[in-house]
């Protein structure tokens, strides 16, 4: 007996030390896309110890005051009327309007966000937190635009990736820690990949910023549809439908998944809607 319960101890720490070792994998291929980004949105001849951005007609480096977020900044957001929307990409932006990316930016940038989620809370401004899940260019900001009068004058929207179980596990984590108690729905966002590179490559041509191909299709490829089990309150997947060459479609519903309700007298109860 002793045996088998050692034998069972030993295999549980095997499965959780292989279970660590694939969140590091995971991690570390994470910090590689982020360096990646820095340094492919960096312009020519830059170096990883001193990526810069162009704006206007210089350059600015990482280190300088200029690339600095102000430990502030989300003040400015939250003077914003309804709908709120928190973004990491909101606070990427340098004054002048250029995209500037980098590891240390993106953290101070969520550090941020928190802030600004648990300030809204805090005031009285949010009972709902609406969180966007889906690749880039998927149309997670547009279903917002289109949708958010409909959710509520005390929802706010966190628009980020959030596209596998892992980077959504991260995010309920941080809520906990920041000690921000508001339900959370999760709303996903899929669409054909060829349009969401084509909506990319728009919005660069337009003067926003661009995500390497490489890694849109390692978002795509790694995409999981979240569960209530993993926290949410109620899940709602959309397909976007829209086509960037004719200008047709739009957000379609496919189903709902909310909580289980208590059996009915048929014994049959609803966990899914379409």
């Amino acid at each position: 007996m002793r045996r088998q319960v050692e034998d069972l101890g030993m295999r549980a720490a095997e499965a959780e030390a292989e279970r660590a070792a694939r969140e590091s994998a995971t991690e570390a291929v994470a910090d590689s896309i982020c360096a990646a980004l820095a340094r492919w949105l960096a312009p020519p001849g830059s170096t990883a110890a001193s990526e810069t951005a162009v704006t206007d007609s210089k350059a600015v480096p990482l280190n300088s005051s200029e690339a600095q977020i102000p430990p502030n900044a989300y003040l400015q957001k939250a003077l914003r009327e309804p709908p709120y929307v928190v973004a990491p990409d909101y606070f990427l932006f340098l004054p002048t309007g250029k995209y500037l990316f980098s590891v240390a930016r993106i953290g101070e940038a969520k550090r941020q966000c928190w802030a600004l989620v648990r300030l809204l809370v805090e005031q009285g401004r949010c009972d709902r937190l609406v969180v966007t899940s889906g690749s880039p260019g998927a149309g997670k900001s547009t279903w917002i635009e289109q949708h958010a009068s409909a959710e509520g004058s005390r929802t706010v929207f966190f628009d980020d990736l959030l596209n596998n179980r892992l980077r959504r596990q991260r995010f309920l984590a941080e809520l906990a820690k920041h000690r921000i108690r508001v339900e959370v729905e999760v709303v996903v966002v899929y669409r054909d990949f060829e349009q969401t590179l084509l909506s990319v490559q728009a919005r660069q041509a337009a003067g926003g910023h661009g995500v390497p191909e490489a890694v849109m299709r390692k978002f795509f490829d790694e995409y999981e549809e979240p569960a209530l089990a993993e926290g949410f309150v109620c899940a709602r997947v959309y397909e976007n439908t829209y086509d960037q060459r004719t200008g047709r479609g739009g957000f379609v519903l496919k189903r709902e998944i909310v909580p289980e309700q208590p059996a009915a007298a048929n014994g049959v109860g609803d966990a899914l809607t379409t």
